[in-house]
Protein backbone atom coordinates (compact mmCIF):
# COMPACT_ATOMS: atom_id res chain seq x y z
CA UNK A 1 0.00 0.00 0.00
CA UNK A 2 2.30 2.37 0.97
CA UNK A 3 4.67 2.19 -2.31
CA UNK A 4 1.22 2.78 -3.99
CA UNK A 5 1.52 6.25 -2.64
CA UNK A 6 4.13 6.42 -3.49
CA UNK A 7 3.97 5.73 -6.93
CA UNK A 8 0.67 8.14 -7.27
CA UNK A 9 2.41 11.13 -5.84
CA UNK A 10 5.14 10.58 -8.04
CA UNK A 11 3.11 10.24 -11.58
CA UNK A 12 1.07 12.96 -10.26
CA UNK A 13 4.33 15.43 -10.43
CA UNK A 14 5.94 12.99 -13.42
CA UNK A 15 3.77 14.54 -16.44
CA UNK A 16 3.92 18.14 -17.47
CA UNK A 17 1.08 19.70 -18.10
CA UNK A 18 2.41 21.73 -21.32
CA UNK A 19 5.35 22.05 -23.15
CA UNK A 20 8.29 20.33 -23.55
CA UNK A 21 9.38 17.22 -21.13
CA UNK A 22 10.81 19.16 -18.02
CA UNK A 23 14.13 18.28 -15.89
CA UNK A 24 12.83 15.83 -13.49
CA UNK A 25 15.15 14.79 -10.66
CA UNK A 26 14.86 12.18 -7.80
CA UNK A 27 17.09 11.87 -4.70
CA UNK A 28 15.81 8.46 -2.78
CA UNK A 29 17.25 6.91 0.03
CA UNK A 30 16.27 3.82 1.76
CA UNK A 31 17.82 2.56 4.59
CA UNK A 32 16.80 -1.44 6.19
CA UNK A 33 19.67 -2.02 8.39
CA UNK A 34 22.15 0.27 10.28
CA UNK A 35 25.62 0.71 11.73
CA UNK A 36 24.61 1.39 14.97
CA UNK A 37 22.81 -1.86 16.65
CA UNK A 38 20.55 0.06 18.49
CA UNK A 39 18.71 1.32 15.00
CA UNK A 40 18.12 -2.60 14.29
CA UNK A 41 16.01 -3.43 17.32
CA UNK A 42 14.42 -5.32 18.12
CA UNK A 43 14.98 -6.24 14.38
CA UNK A 44 16.06 -4.69 11.28
CA UNK A 45 13.70 -3.22 9.13
CA UNK A 46 12.33 -5.16 5.85
CA UNK A 47 10.67 -2.81 2.88
CA UNK A 48 12.70 0.64 3.10
CA UNK A 49 14.94 0.04 0.66
CA UNK A 50 12.79 -2.48 -1.44
CA UNK A 51 10.09 0.85 -1.42
CA UNK A 52 13.09 3.08 -2.36
CA UNK A 53 14.01 1.06 -5.67
CA UNK A 54 10.58 0.42 -6.95
CA UNK A 55 9.79 4.19 -6.82
CA UNK A 56 13.66 4.73 -8.25
CA UNK A 57 12.02 2.46 -11.21
CA UNK A 58 8.62 3.87 -11.85
CA UNK A 59 10.15 6.96 -11.54
CA UNK A 60 12.74 6.16 -14.37
CA UNK A 61 10.08 5.02 -16.91
CA UNK A 62 8.31 8.27 -16.32
CA UNK A 63 11.88 10.07 -17.19
CA UNK A 64 13.00 11.02 -13.84
CA UNK A 65 16.78 11.21 -13.07
CA UNK A 66 17.47 8.96 -10.09
CA UNK A 67 19.85 9.01 -8.10
CA UNK A 68 19.39 5.90 -5.26
CA UNK A 69 21.31 5.18 -2.14
CA UNK A 70 20.64 2.35 -0.03
CA UNK A 71 21.98 0.81 3.01
CA UNK A 72 25.49 1.54 3.47
CA UNK A 73 26.05 4.06 1.13
CA UNK A 74 23.34 5.85 2.50
CA UNK A 75 25.89 8.15 4.72
CA UNK A 76 24.97 11.73 6.07
CA UNK A 77 27.92 12.91 3.92
CA UNK A 78 26.92 11.05 0.84
CA UNK A 79 22.87 12.09 1.65
CA UNK A 80 24.37 15.68 1.70
CA UNK A 81 26.50 15.79 -1.26
CA UNK A 82 23.79 13.65 -3.15
CA UNK A 83 21.54 16.48 -2.50
CA UNK A 84 23.41 19.02 -3.16
CA UNK A 85 24.07 17.38 -7.12
CA UNK A 86 20.59 17.11 -7.74
CA UNK A 87 19.53 20.39 -6.54
CA UNK A 88 21.73 21.88 -9.48
CA UNK A 89 20.75 19.90 -11.95
CA UNK A 90 16.75 21.15 -11.58
CA UNK A 91 15.38 23.94 -14.00
CA UNK A 92 12.24 25.83 -13.29
CA UNK A 93 9.81 23.73 -15.38
CA UNK A 94 11.43 20.78 -13.76
CA UNK A 95 10.80 18.32 -10.45
CA UNK A 96 12.82 17.94 -7.77
CA UNK A 97 11.85 14.98 -5.33
CA UNK A 98 13.16 13.62 -2.23
CA UNK A 99 12.33 10.41 -0.74
CA UNK A 100 13.33 9.25 2.79
CA UNK A 101 12.63 5.31 3.72
CA UNK A 102 13.98 4.49 6.92
CA UNK A 103 13.87 5.67 10.90
CA UNK A 104 13.65 9.05 11.79
CA UNK A 105 13.66 10.94 15.23
CA UNK A 106 12.92 14.07 16.73
CA UNK A 107 14.67 15.29 20.13
CA UNK A 108 13.06 15.67 23.19
CA UNK A 109 12.04 19.21 23.75
CA UNK A 110 12.52 20.32 19.67
CA UNK A 111 10.88 20.64 16.64
CA UNK A 112 13.56 19.41 14.73
CA UNK A 113 12.94 16.13 13.19
CA UNK A 114 15.77 14.17 11.36
CA UNK A 115 15.83 11.13 9.05
CA UNK A 116 18.66 8.60 10.54
CA UNK A 117 21.56 7.89 7.84
CA UNK A 118 23.42 4.38 7.86
CA UNK A 119 25.87 6.03 10.43
CA UNK A 120 23.71 7.82 12.62
CA UNK A 121 25.61 7.13 15.94
CA UNK A 122 25.06 7.46 20.32
CA UNK A 123 27.54 9.07 22.65
CA UNK A 124 28.21 8.12 26.21
CA UNK A 125 25.88 10.11 28.63
CA UNK A 126 24.78 9.84 31.93
CA UNK A 127 21.93 7.15 32.57
CA UNK A 128 17.88 8.35 31.89
CA UNK A 129 20.08 11.26 29.23
CA UNK A 130 19.39 11.38 25.65
CA UNK A 131 21.96 9.19 23.85
CA UNK A 132 21.77 9.71 20.24
CA UNK A 133 24.50 12.04 18.31
CA UNK A 134 22.09 14.56 16.39
CA UNK A 135 24.72 15.73 14.53
CA UNK A 136 25.14 12.17 12.54
CA UNK A 137 21.44 12.71 11.44
CA UNK A 138 19.94 14.40 8.55
CA UNK A 139 17.58 17.30 9.81
CA UNK A 140 14.32 17.61 7.52
CA UNK A 141 15.27 21.04 7.25
CA UNK A 142 18.19 20.87 4.94
CA UNK A 143 16.07 19.19 2.69
CA UNK A 144 13.54 21.66 2.68
CA UNK A 145 16.93 24.65 2.85
CA UNK A 146 17.88 22.22 -0.91
CA UNK A 147 14.24 22.23 -2.22
CA UNK A 148 14.20 26.39 -0.99
CA UNK A 149 17.48 26.55 -2.86
CA UNK A 150 16.53 23.97 -6.48
CA UNK A 151 15.19 26.13 -9.05
CA UNK A 152 12.34 23.15 -9.57
CA UNK A 153 9.03 24.33 -10.26
CA UNK A 154 7.69 21.44 -8.16
CA UNK A 155 9.25 19.74 -5.17
CA UNK A 156 8.11 16.82 -3.50
CA UNK A 157 9.25 15.77 -0.05
CA UNK A 158 8.37 12.44 1.12
CA UNK A 159 9.61 10.46 4.49
CA UNK A 160 8.40 6.97 4.79
CA UNK A 161 10.01 6.96 8.39
CA UNK A 162 9.78 4.61 11.41
CA UNK A 163 10.62 5.95 14.92
CA UNK A 164 12.50 2.74 16.50
CA UNK A 165 13.11 4.58 20.21
CA UNK A 166 13.91 3.41 23.26
CA UNK A 167 12.53 6.39 24.91
CA UNK A 168 8.87 5.78 22.89
CA UNK A 169 6.72 8.75 23.86
CA UNK A 170 8.47 11.51 22.30
CA UNK A 171 7.39 11.90 18.36
CA UNK A 172 5.00 14.71 17.40
CA UNK A 173 1.55 13.49 17.71
CA UNK A 174 -1.68 14.41 15.67
CA UNK A 175 -2.22 17.64 18.38
CA UNK A 176 1.00 19.55 17.35
CA UNK A 177 -0.32 20.07 13.99
CA UNK A 178 -3.66 20.73 15.02
CA UNK A 179 -5.02 17.54 14.09
CA UNK A 180 -7.60 14.83 15.79
CA UNK A 181 -6.35 11.28 16.31
CA UNK A 182 -8.18 8.74 14.66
Amino acid sequence: MRILLWTMLAILVAHPLHGAEPVKVAVLVGINEYKHIELNRPKPLQYAERDVTELAAVLKKSGYKVYLLLGREATLAKIQATLELARKETEASGVYLIGLAGHGMQQQNSDVVYYCAWDTDQKIVAAGKDPWDYQTMFPLSDALASMKGSSAGSRVLMMDACRNDPTAGRGVGTAHFGGRPN
